[in-house]
């Protein structure tokens, strides 16, 4: 019996180390893979060939409390430029002005419209 409890114990170890190190190796991969694809993003933030529409820059608190997070973290920090180096703030263009008269409409479709009962625009009803 004694036997038996040690060869259940010893599974049982054996059953946990097997589960960790399968866990820490997935976690190393998912890390590296970050990691890859977060310098990936650095160097087109540096060559400045972000993709995307009008980006929000991140607030200046929200970039300090990450890389404190870093730093306390023995995580590399790099000193990218801010947002307002790398995007240069566009002027938005002023609306055109909204077409006045008549002869700014346009009737093209006129001549292929019909009422239901079969008449058009402007002729008298049947």
């Amino acid at each position: 019996m004694d036997n038996d409890a040690a060869a259940r114990f010893r599974a049982t170890v054996q059953n946990a180390v097997t589960h960790s190190e399968r866990v820490a190796g997935e976690a190393k991969a998912r890390s590296d893979r970050r990691r890859a694809e977060n310098s990936a993003l650095a160097q087109q933030f540096r060559a400045r060939r972000l993709a995307g529409g009008d980006p929000t820059p991140t607030s200046p608190a929200l970039r300090a409390a990450a890389s404190s997070f870093r730093i306390r973290n023995a995580l590399p920090v790099e000193n990218l430029p801010s947002a307002a180096e790398l995007v240069p703030i566009r002027k938005r263009e002023r609306p055109k002005p909204a077409r006045v008269g008549d002869e700014d409409e346009d009737f093209s479709q006129e001549r292929i419209m019909r009422r239901v009962d079969g008449t058009r625009p402007g002729e008298p009803r049947k």
